[in-house]
C-alpha cells in the first residue's frame, strides 16, 4: 500500500502509470491463510512425495492463523531441483492451494532486474517495481511473486544486481517502507509472498540464501506416476478451460510408453507433460498418439515398440 501520495509526474505516459497506482492510497484487502489441512491435501494429491518438504510451509500457515491480522504470509521459498522435475508446477500448486493470485517473472530475461526493481521517472519505460505492480493488478496486498530460474538471473553489471534488489524487498523493515523508484513514494510491500525456483544454488549469494527457505524438489518416484499423470491431465484440462473427464481416455499402450520412459529415467515430468498433452491432441483428432509421443520422449529409451526389447539398440 502507498504510505504517501506520489508526486505528480510531468510526462503524460509517466502520469498515467503513476495514476494507475493511486488506488493503493486506499486500504487494500489481504487474503487470509487457509486451513493447513486444505493446503496439505492439495499438495499431497499432486506431489505426494513432497510431504516432508512441505511441512515448514504448513507450519507457517498454522502460525499465521493465530495472528489477529490473519494475513496469508508464506516464508520466502526457494525451490531447488533438476530441470523439468516440476518446480513451476509446485509453485502454482502452492499459490492455488493457498488461494493467492500468482504473478510470474522470468529471471533469465535480460530485463529481469528492471522488471523486478522498476524504472525511475525520466527513463524510458518508467514503471513501479514488481511487487507494487502485482498488488495493483491483483487487488490484494499479498499476491505471490514467482521468480523462475533465479540462479540464471543476469549477472552483468549493466543490468544491476537482482540479489541486491531482492535483499531490500525481503528484509521486513525495508519492505514495510519501500521507496518505489517510479512512484517516488514509500510503499508497504511486506505482505507480498515470494517463491523462486533454481536448478542449483551455485552463484546465489549467501546473504540472499539466508533469507530464503530452501526446499529441495526431488524427482517423483516410480510409484507416483499414476497420480502425477492424473494431476497433469487436470492441469491440461484447466489450461484449455475444460473438465478433465472431457479429455480423451489415454490408451493402455500410451500409458505404458509413459511409464517405461519414466522408470528408465529418460523422461522428466516436463517431458511427460509435453507427451501427455500431445497424446490428448492426437486422440482428439482421431489419430494414434504413440508416434508423436515417441518424438518427444528420448529415443534412447522410449522410441521403440512398447512391449518389445530394444534388440537393434542393444547390439550397438
Amino acid at each position: 500500500m502507498l504510505l504517501a501520495a506520489p508526486p505528480v509526474a510531468a510526462e503524460d505516459v509517466e502520469r498515467a502509470v503513476v495514476d494507475q497506482c493511486r488506488v493503493l492510497l486506499s486500504p487494500v484487502a489481504a487474503l487470509q491463510p487457509p486451513e493447513p489441512a486444505q493446503v496439505a491435501a492439495a499438495l499431497g494429491q499432486a506431489f505426494p512425495w513432497m510431504d516432508q518438504a512441505a511441512r515448514p510451509l504448513l507450519h507457517e500457515l498454522a502460525l499465521a492463523r493465530l495472528g489477529e491480522a490473519a494475513v496469508c504470509r508464506l516464508p520466502a521459498l526457494l525451490l531447488v531441483g533438476q530441470p523439468g522435475v516440476g518446480k513451476s508446477r509446485l509453485c502454482r500448486a502452492v499459490a492455488e492451494g493457498c488461494g493467492l493470485p500468482p504473478v510470474r517473472l522470468s529471471a533469465p530475461d535480460s530485463s529481469f532486474v528492471t522488471e523486478l526493481a522498476g524504472n525511475g521517472r525520466g527513463w524510458r519505460g518508467a514503471r513501479p517495481c514488481a511487487p507494487v505492480r502485482a498488488i495493483a493488478t491483483t487487488g490484494v496486498r499479498n499476491p505471490v511473486l514467482i521468480l523462475d530460474d533465479l540462479d540464471r538471473a543476469p549477472t552483468d553489471d549493466r543490468y544491476g544486481s537482482a540479489a541486491g534488489v531482492l535483499l531490500a524487498m525481503l528484509e521486513p523493515e525495508t519492505a514495510r517502507c519501500y521507496l518505489d523508484p517510479c512512484l517516488s513514494a514509500p510503499v508497504d510491500i511486506s505482505a507480498v509472498n515470494w517463491i523462486a525456483t533454481a536448478n542449483s544454488l551455485a552463484g546465489l549469494p549467501d546473504a540472499l540464501l539466508s533469507r530464503l527457505l530452501i526446499v529441495k524438489v526431488a524427482p517423483p518416484p516410480a510409484d507416483a506416476l499414476d497420480g502425477l499423470l492424473d494431476a497433469m491431465r487436470d492441469d491440461i484440462a484447466a489450461d484449455i478451460d475444460a473438465v478433465p473427464d472431457t479429455l480423451p481416455a489415454l490408451p493402455h499402450q500410451a500409458r505404458k510408453l509413459l511409464r517405461l520412459a519414466f522408470t528408465n529415467g529418460s523422461a522428466r515430468p516436463r517431458d511427460l507433460h509435453h507427451a501427455l498433452r500431445t497424446a490428448f491432441g492426437a486422440l482428439a483428432l482421431g489419430e494414434d498418439p504413440l508416434p508423436p509421443m515417441r518424438l518427444i520422449l528420448k529415443p534412447s529409451h522410449a522410441a521403440f515398440e512398447v512391449g518389445f526389447p530394444r534388440r537393434a539398440q542393444e547390439r550397438r
